[in-house]
């Protein structure tokens, strides 16, 4: 009996979460005979539209085909196979087409690594919070496993199904293994991320400031928003465009990785992959310290800070110890690759496909 795998992304791979979470993986389910067919709801044209800060009206008609593309696909969804899904089906609908794989006996996975439930309940319209508050749990309940990456998103899906996973978002051992840091005369303070979570890194330019009139440093910024940019002007940075081919050269250039947030529901759903990208070129990092980012941490001497002044002093520290950040950066590696590769968490998806297809 051929075991049929329907991987339902938010995004195509050009969407970091569905890229480190799903399509990273997709050699390893081929390679232990299941089937995979990988159907995302939004191509690249979304991600372009999002990043380039496009009204979502000049879209919508591409939006329309898309929802209705989808649902196409799981009416035809062959029964006993699984449907893995990434995140939601469909992103401000309410629950209830999770039901149709019910009628087809076929059996859904919900993967998530952000807190995408208080998109709803915590929404700043009233109507979405009393239409789709509840959304996320229903469909959890119904799930035949839900898979998380950080302890905020277990402890939530837990209150609605015991049949739950956490696997952190994980990064390649065969592309970091070789990596090493790029030691310079300057010092250099990495970010990268998407363009979403560029705020936050306007929030600590008065630290940003301040460091420069006391120390020779740039700030290099992988992903940022560029229509942020003008906020930055005081300090010397230089924006770099994220590529796939790129990221891991442009973080061997950081002396330190940064991860600012805030302390709000949606943060702490954070998997702390920014550490773990940057722990596998063997760099220190300084964050701020939600759950996640002290699991990750796993008792290695990076940095934590919450104020500004907390941000400067871990600033301070890096700078003026040099040689022991070093240390801690080689310790970071060594973590990553240990725990927070695809190679070694791989296994553990596998398991749950195995035991729900030993079901049917």
């Amino acid at each position: 009996m051929l075991n049929r795998i329907y991987i339902y992304p938010r995004y195509s791979s050009k969407g970091p979460s569905s890229r480190y979470r799903i399509y990273n993986y997709l050699e390893y389910y081929k390679e232990e005979g299941y089937s995979i067919s990988v159907h995302p709801l939004f191509g690249d044209w979304y991600l372009d539209s999002i990043w380039e800060h496009r009204p979502k009206w000049k879209i919508f008609h591409k939006i329309f085909f898309a929802y209705f593309k989808r649902l196409i696909l799981i009416l035809s969804m062959p029964s006993n196979s699984i449907a893995y899904i990434g995140a939601e089906l469909f992103p401000y609908l309410p629950y209830g087409f999770e039901n149709i794989f019910k009628l087809k006996k076929v059996k859904y996975i919900i993967e998530f690594d952000d807190a995408i439930f208080h998109y709803y309940d915590m929404n700043a319209s009233k109507h979405i919070r009393k239409f789709l508050g509840n959304k996320t749990a229903k469909a959890i309940v119904n799930a035949s496993y839900v898979i998380t990456g950080a302890e905020y998103l277990t402890n939530f899906a837990m209150q609605y199904n015991q049949s739950v996973l956490e696997i952190p978002t994980a990064i390649n051992a065969e592309k970091y293994i070789s990596s090493e840091p790029i030691s310079g005369e300057e010092f250099v303070v990495g970010w990268i991320g998407s363009f979403s979570q560029s705020i936050h890194i306007i929030n600590l330019l008065p630290v940003f400031k301040r460091l420069s009139e006391n120390y020779r440093f740039k700030l290099r910024l992988v992903g940022f928003d560029k229509y942020l940019e003008k906020y930055l002007k005081g300090i010397p940075y230089e924006i770099i465009v994220w590529t796939d081919e790129g990221e891991i050269a442009e973080m061997s250039k950081f002396s330190v990785g940064i991860m600012p947030l805030d302390d709000s529901p949606f943060s702490n759903g954070k998997c702390a992959f920014k550490l773990i990208q940057y722990m596998g070129v063997g760099i220190p990092t300084i964050s701020t310290p939600l759950r996640s980012n002290i699991n990750v941490n796993r008792d290695s001497a990076n940095i934590f800070a919450s104020t500004q002044e907390e941000w400067y002093i871990a600033f301070e520290k890096v700078i003026q110890n040099k040689e022991h950040y070093i240390k801690v950066g080689q310790k970071n590696k060594e973590i990553a690759m240990e725990f927070y590769t695809i190679q070694a968490n791989y296994a553990k998806y596998l398991s749950v496909f195995k035991s729900l297809f030993s079901r049917q």
